[in-house]
């Protein structure tokens, strides 16, 4: 009987395994492509579920199974999301800062791939650690909403009542065709011509000169949508304030008595003022952070840097009575992680006090990205990020290709800590023990390591960064931070005050960077797909997310699945 049972639990444990791990394959081709072509990272746990869930309806598992192995599912395929968002919105300075640079970085194939595998399971590793670590104090606290472990728990519980997966799989279907019919198809072995055969066409260009860009994207419209046009106006001032704030300051001289400074180029002006912007958001967030406040618009009243030590000298009381009756396991872990994460850097040329600057503000920054996700739903990398990479500029003679591996590095760990954390809540809900979500976030790393390498490595050969559909816009905003002290300082200080102004209307100023720098075509889409979102839901027409999050999953894999044509 006893060997029954573990045989089934065996057999249980392969297959959920089996499904995590191409959910998470899955899930970090898809996201690799959209955090970098549109600068957001969508929750894709729904996706998932919604599928899976369908999948074990057709097969007949039961409620109660298919909830309990849906959880584990979703949770390896939300990593692989995560860490392809921080991946894709890191990876991407490394060009902007030097082309040549990142040209040699990514000719190999194989070195590529193996960097990058490496970098996930070292810093996976660590962010799984510090999740564990943050993980009992966090689920604890009732004042922590968990909006996204509750939207994953609501999704598990309603996915069977409301028709949600049949809507996900007519956004999935719908929009496949679509990008059939506009694409055709493109390999040695077959071909067939598309339709349309354009992705984008202007509307009124004698009327408006240039005319408007409309792209035909369904991912496009379906992510302005589910973000809302809260999220989309300021990517919509930034398209304006080039034509009305940027050019006619660097251009004051021809129409004013009086020159402030000597005029730059276009772009040369656009990169400083820019970069104005995004010193601003740095500035706002590191008074957040010391005085605990919302004035730096990223933590609350309830957590400063001052309870924030406080906790750690908590935690490491904890840990070091615990260390006294520690086995063997729980001493050997910790010590390997620590030895892998100092090999890491050490290969990359890190200077050892720099490592262990990058080690005390990486485990700062991701309990406070954390507690932040855990707050407002949001996985803030680029913030922490930012406030990493200023005392490096300042301090460290470091290069373009180490700044690069530190922030990589730093999204990684921050993905697997905030995914493990917020697993460890769902699993709770459901009745599950949290530390049994650890080995299945394991698996995970290892699936993604193994491809995340060749979906990059593809997408970095066969599309244009910072093109219309490839922009990268989080990367260039780290590119121009690291840049800063080689710009003018009167176009830095004139992004500054406008971003000081911006802020007064509580407006993101790094939302507006995106927006400045964005092809209008791109924020002319979102803006579309959030409008109509708005315009439905005030005539009483709610908008079916579970078929907007087929609509840009579907998008993503026919994107990955034309390019990985090519080679046949």
């Amino acid at each position: 009987m006893e060997k029954k049972i573990l045989q089934h639990r065996t057999f249980y444990f392969i297959t959920t395994a089996l499904a995590g791990a191409v959910a998470a394959v899955l899930a970090c081709g898809i996201l690799s492509y959209v955090s970098i072509a549109t600068a957001m990272g969508p929750w894709i746990s729904p996706t998932i579920i919604l599928v899976f869930g369908a999948i074990f309806g057709a097969v007949g598992v039961s409620i109660a199974v298919s909830d309990h192995t849906l959880v584990r599912i979703q949770a390896m395929g939300e990593l692989g999301g995560l860490v392809a968002t921080g991946v894709g919105f890191t990876l991407p300075m490394l060009y902007f800062l030097d082309e040549k640079l990142f040209a040699d970085f990514i000719s190999n194939p194989v070195t590529f791939c193996s960097s990058i595998a490496v970098l996930v399971l070292v810093a996976g590793m660590v962010g799984t650690w510090l999740g564990k670590a943050f993980s009992p104090y966090m689920i604890n606290r009732s004042v922590l909403p968990f909006p996204v472990s509750e939207l994953v728990f609501g999704t598990i519980k309603s996915r069977h009542k409301d028709g949600m997966s049949g809507s996900l799989f007519k956004g999935l279907g719908f929009t496949a065709a679509f990008c059939f019919l506009r694409d055709g198809l493109k390999s040695s072995f077959v071909k067939i011509p598309a339709l349309f055969g354009v992705r984008e066409f202007l509307v009124a260009p004698s009327i408006l000169g240039k005319g408007l860009p409309i792209q035909l994207s369904p991912m496009m419209w379906a992510i302005g949508a589910l973000v809302g046009v809260r999220s989309v106006v300021p990517l919509l001032v930034g398209s304006l304030s080039r034509d009305l704030i940027v050019s006619p300051l660097n251009s004051h001289g021809s129409y004013l008595p009086f020159q402030l400074f000597a005029p730059n180029s276009y772009e040369g002006f656009l990169s400083a003022f820019c970069c104005g912007l995004i010193l601003t958001d740095l500035l706002l967030c590191a008074i957040g952070i010391i005085r605990g406040c919302k004035f730096g618009g990223c933590l609350t009243t309830n957590f400063s840097v001052w309870g924030l030590l406080g906790s750690i000298a908590v935690h490491v009381k904890r840990i070091a009575k615990r260390s006294m009756r520690a086995t063997g396991k729980e001493v050997i872990v910790p010590v390997l992680i620590v030895c892998s994460t100092v090999g890491l850097f050490t290969h990359f040329g890190f200077p050892l006090l720099a490592q262990a600057a990058i080690m005390v503000m990486g485990i700062v920054a991701a309990y406070q990205v954390t507690i932040l996700s855990a707050e407002i739903g949001l996985v803030t990398f680029g913030r922490f990020i930012t406030l990493m990479i200023l005392p490096m500029i300042v301090f460290f003679n470091l290069s373009y290709m180490q700044f690069t591996i530190m922030c990589v590095f730093s999204a990684i760990a921050f993905a697997a800590a905030v995914n493990l954390v917020f697993q460890h809540r769902v699993a709770r809900k459901l009745q599950i023990e949290p530390h049994r979500m650890n080995r299945y976030q394991i698996i995970a790393l290892v699936a993604v390591a193994a491809t995340l390498g060749f979906f990059l490595w593809m997408l970095f050969n066969n599309l244009q960064i910072g093109s219309a559909e490839f922009f990268a816009q989080r990367g260039r905003a780290r590119s121009f931070l690291i840049k800063s002290f080689d710009f003018n300082w009167i176009p830095v200080a004139c992004g500054l005050a406008y971003g000081l102004i911006l802020r007064w209307f509580k407006m993101s100023p790094a939302m507006v960077f995106g927006g400045l720098l964005m092809p209008n075509s791109l924020v002319i889409a979102l803006t579309l797909g959030a409008t109509a979102s708005d315009v439905f839901k005030r005539l009483g027409i709610r908008a079916n997310n579970a078929m907007l999050s087929g609509v840009f999953a579907s998008e993503s894999i026919w994107m990955i699945f034309s390019l990985v044509l090519r080679f046949f």
